[in-house]
C-alpha cells in the first residue's frame, strides 16, 4: 500500500526532531509525564519534575535511533543511518562504571521511590544498541548493551529468587511493561551471541507475564493486581512477546498477544480514536490519553501483526497523522484542558515518529523529499528576542530595540519581570516552531491553553 500522506508526516516529524537534536547527538527534552490527583485512584501526589530536566533520556533517544534506523532500512539513506549513529553513540556515553545509563529521567524525581533507575529505561537504550550493532558490526555498541544486562540488570535488578527482573533498584515488585522490554533486549543479545542464558532468562520472564494475565489483560504489577492497569503499559507490554515468539516458537506467547491486543481495540475511545485512560472498578477513567506516546503501542501492534496478530491499524495511523502540527510537533495528551494537552513534547513525539516509521512503506517514502519539506523550523533568533546579562543589568531586546532594562541591585522585581516574560516568550515559540536550544536556565514558565492554543492555530 502506497500511502504518501503518512510518508510527508515522517518528514515533517523528522525535520522538527532535529531541531531539538543537540551537538552531542543528545535528543533532549523534557518530559509531561504527572503522576497525582488528576486521575481517579492514583494517590494525591502532583510530580512534574521533568519539565524541569531536560536532557536525552534514554528511553526517548532510544526510540529515536530504533526510528531512524528503520528509516534507513527501508530507504538505504546513509543519512538516516548517521542520524541513528550519532544518537546511539550518544548512548554509550551515558553508560557509568556500574553498567547502567544515565539519563534515564526517574533520577531527577522528588519521590524517593521513583528517583532510581528502572528495568524499562535501562532496556530500551539495550535494544537500540544491538539494533547498531546488526548494521554497523561496531563492538562498542554490543559491548555496551551486553555490560549493561551483565551488570546491572541482570545483578542490581534481578530477583534471584523468582528469576525475574524487579522493576526499580529500591523496589521489590514486578512491572509486565518494564519486564516485557527487557525481554526484547535478552532475546537480541542471545540471537547476537549464541548464548542461550539470555533467552532463558527471557523466557522466565515471559512465563511470569503469561502467568499474571487475569483473562483479560495484563495487571500492571504484581503489587497492583486489583487496579486494571492503563491500555498503554498493555500495548508496552507487547514489545518483547514478539521477539520471544520468533526465537522460541512457543504459542502461548502469540497467544498472549492476541488478548492484549484484543483488550487495545476494546479500549479504544471512539469519540478520539486514541486508547482511554484507565479503569477503576467498574468505572472507566477515559482521559488523560496518550496522543504523541501511543506511537510506541502502534510500534509494537505492527510489530504482533507479522506473527499474524491482527488489528485494525490504518484507522490508528491516520488518527495519530490527524494531530501532527503544520510545524512537525504533535501534542502530547487529550483530556488535561491545558498547556499539557498542547505541547509537543520531543520525548513522546519520538515515539510517534517510530511508529509512524515502522508503518510506512518503502515507496511512500521514495516519494518524499526529506530535505525540501515544507515545515515550520523556525529559532530563537528569528522569534527577535535577545536577553543580555550583565554584570548590573539584564536587557530584553526586541528586534535589536531595548523594550526592558533593570539594574539588578535596585530593582529585582523588574529582573523577575523581565526573565518571566522572556522564558513564556521563548516557551511559547518552541512549542509554535520547534526550537532547538532548551529553556533559559531549564525553567519552563507554563502557558495557559487559550494563549497557546490561540498561537498554534489549532
Amino acid at each position: 500500500m502506497v500511502d504518501v500522506p503518512v510518508a510527508n508526516s515522517v518528514a515533517k516529524v523528522h525535520n522538527w526532531l532535529m531541531g531539538w537534536m543537540d551537538e552531542d547527538g543528545g535528543l533532549h527534552s523534557p518530559v509531561i509525564h504527572k503522576f497525582g490527583s488528576v486521575v481517579q485512584g492514583y494517590p494525591k501526589i502532583v510530580s512534574m519534575i521533568r519539565m524541569d530536566n531536560i536532557e536525552d533520556s534514554t528511553w526517548h533517544q532510544s526510540m529515536a535511533v530504533l526510528a531512524y534506523a528503520t528509516l534507513y532500512k527501508k530507504t538505504g539513506d546513509k543519512k538516516f543511518l548517521k542520524i541513528a549513529e550519532r544518537m546511539a553513540d550518544r548512548l554509550v556515553s551515558l553508560q557509568i562504571e556500574d553498567g547502567s545509563y544515565k539519563n534515564s529521567n526517574f533520577e531527577h524525581d522528588s519521590d524517593p521511590f521513583r528517583n532510581n533507575k528502572c528495568v524499562i529505561h535501562q532496556a530500551f537504550p539495550d535494544i537500540a544498541l544491538l539494533e547498531m550493532f546488526e548494521i554497523l558490526k561496531r563492538q562498542k555498541y554490543l559491548r555496551s548493551a551486553k555490560g549493561n544486562l551483565d551488570n546491572f540488570l541482570l545483578e542490581t535488578l534481578f530477583d534471584r529468587k523468582n528469576k525475574i527482573f524487579f522493576n526499580f533498584e529500591r523496589s521489590r515488585s514486578h512491572t509486565a511493561n518494564m519486564t516485557s522490554v527487557a525481554i526484547e533486549a535478552l532475546v537480541k543479545l542471545a540471537k547476537i551471541t549464541g548464548d542461550d542464558s539470555y533467552l532463558s532468562h527471557a523466557k522466565n520472564n515471559g512465563d511470569w507475564i503469561c502467568r499474571i494475565f487475569n483473562g483479560q489483560y495484563v495487571p500492571y504489577a504484581d503489587h497492583r493486581e486489583n487496579i486494571e492497569p492503563l491500555p498503554f503499559y498493555n500495548g508496552i507490554t507487547l514489545q518483547g512477546l514478539d521477539d520471544l515468539f520468533y526465537a522460541t516458537k512457543d504459542v502461548k506467547y502469540l497467544n498472549l498477544m492476541k488478548a492484549i491486543v484484543k483488550y487495545l481495540r476494546e479500549s479504544t475511545d471512539t469519540e478520539t480514536g486514541f486508547f482511554y485512560h484507565r479503569k477503576v472498578g467498574k468505572s472507566v477513567v477515559k482521559r488523560p490519553q496518550y496522543v504523541a506516546a501511543s506511537g510506541i503501542i502502534l510500534w509494537n501492534v505492527l510489530n504482533s501483526m507479522k506473527c499474524g496478530v491482527k488489528f485494525p491499524i490504518n484507522d490508528y495511523i491516520k488518527n495519530l497523522n490527524g494531530r501532527i502540527y503544520s510545524s512537525g510537533g504533535i501534542g502530547s495528551y487529550i483530556g488535561y484542558g491545558n498547556w499539557e494537552d498542547i505541547f509537543p513534547c520531543p520525548a513522546w513525539v519520538a515515539m510517534a515518529f517510530a511508529g509512524l516509521c515502522e508503518y510506512v512503506d518503502e515507496k511512500s517514502l521514495q516519494k518524499v523529499d526529506f530535505d525540501s519539506v515544507e515545515f515550520n523550523n523556525f529559532r530563537i533568533e528569528k522569534a527577535g528576542y535577545n536577553l543580555i546579562d550583565e554584570k548590573n543589568f539584564l536587557t530584553l531586546e526586541k528586534n535589536g530595540k531595548v523594550i526592558w532594562k533593570a539594574n539588578k541591585k535596585e530593582e529585582v522585581p523588574d529582573v523577575n519581570k523581565i526573565k518571566a516574560f522572556y522564558e513564556k516568550d521563548v516557551l511559547l515559540a518552541k512549542i509554535t516552531n520547534a526550537m532547538i536550544k532548551t529553556v533559559v536556565g531549564n525553567k519552563i514558565i507554563y502557558p495557559i491553553a487559550k494563549k497557546t492554543q490561540k498561537i498554534i492555530g489549532r
